[in-house]
């Protein structure tokens, strides 16, 4: 019995550790995103100071983290510290545009008077048009008709990552701001003992709404 009784106490922490983890992120999704981001960005650009001091199994390891992102065809990836960044000019471009539009986006939330303001709607027909110089770009220089630069794999990149953020952004706030967590699991991440006046349940909102 004891045994049964403390296998359920553990199953009990455990889905409220879960239901709390999901509350924080329907309440602050776009920080989760940017973190995310961060941590995925931040080391293309150390990465080649790192292998400018090091450049033994430490860069090696780091360079293979990033492999299955992108070819790391040397040639066509930017230099820093004398090294190449681990993904290519296009892919860099492409992660960090969508980066950069969803800091915008925290910036402009984060104006008191935009928080209940909803970004409209971006069709897809944006994201399509805006990827177009890219598959130009890439396809030409497969076909081998002509040899593409650094510069224009990134500028490319950088527009079809910023058209897919302002197209995304929208749909997940409006996600985001739909969802609920369902009473049952609200009690056990909160029961009455812990509980103060302030408490209250994560609500449903209308499109566009934000949490308190």
């Amino acid at each position: 019995m004891e045994a049964a009784g403390r296998r359920r106490t553990w199953t009990t922490r455990v889905e409220a550790g879960v239901t709390r983890l999901a509350e924080f992120i329907v309440r602050h999704w776009l920080i989760v995103l940017n973190l995310g981001c961060a941590l995925f960005i931040v080391p293309i650009l150390l990465i080649p100071y790192v292998a400018s001091i090091e450049g033994g199994t430490i860069t090696r390891i780091l360079y293979l983290i990033y492999r299955p992102t992108c070819h790391q065809i040397p040639s066509r990836c930017l230099q820093l510290f004398g090294h190449p960044m681990p993904v290519c000019a296009r892919c860099f471009g492409t992660y960090a545009s969508f980066w950069g539009i969803c800091l915008l986006y925290g910036a402009w939330r984060a104006i008191p008077w935009n928080r209940r303001r909803s970004l409209p709607t971006v069709k897809p027909i944006v994201v399509i048009i805006l990827s177009i110089p890219l598959a130009i770009d890439g396809l030409t220089q497969l076909a081998g008709l002509r040899e593409s630069t650094n510069l224009l794999r990134l500028v490319t990149g950088s527009l079809m990552g910023g058209g897919f953020a302002i197209f995304a952004l929208p749909h997940l706030e409006r996600g985001f701001g739909q969802a609920s967590i369902p009473s049952e699991a609200r009690d056990r991440a909160h029961p009455p003992s812990e509980r103060t006046g302030t408490d209250r349940p994560v609500p449903s909102s209308s499109p566009g709404q934000r949490f308190p």
